[in-house]
């Protein structure tokens, strides 16, 4: 879903930007189960240098979508970042997902359905 919503065809750039949030931010990625496995492979990616790659290919693979998606919303307002301004937004994205995400991940209850992507 969330891959999905960065190439949709009729939503302007803004729009599939808060699809990709949004989808990152409800099930079936928010799950208690899929949180224990991440927690799992980050600890055994301190040990192991193929994990610890994995993991970096995928934070950077992950980043580089956020980027492209930021760049085009920037542009449809006419605001051309550098390199340095679409790195700073997509961690900055990056980190507000994955911070939701935990705690969708272990106190969903706490929140209303789709309370953690408004």
């Amino acid at each position: 879903q969330a891959k999905a919503a960065l190439v949709m065809d009729d939503a302007s750039p803004r729009q599939r930007l808060a699809a990709f949030v949004t989808a990152n931010l409800n099930a079936p990625i928010i799950d208690a189960r899929v949180f224990s496995l991440w927690a799992t492979f980050l600890g055994r990616a301190g040990a192991d240098p193929a994990l610890a790659r994995a993991h970096r290919d995928g934070y950077l693979g992950f980043r580089n979508e956020v980027e492209a998606v930021v760049a085009e919303v920037l542009a449809a307002e006419q605001h051309k970042p550098d390199a340095g301004e679409l790195r700073h937004h997509a961690i900055a994205i990056n980190a507000i997902i994955d911070g939701l995400w935990i705690e969708g991940c272990l106190a969903g209850e706490m929140f209303s359905p789709g309370e953690l992507a408004a």
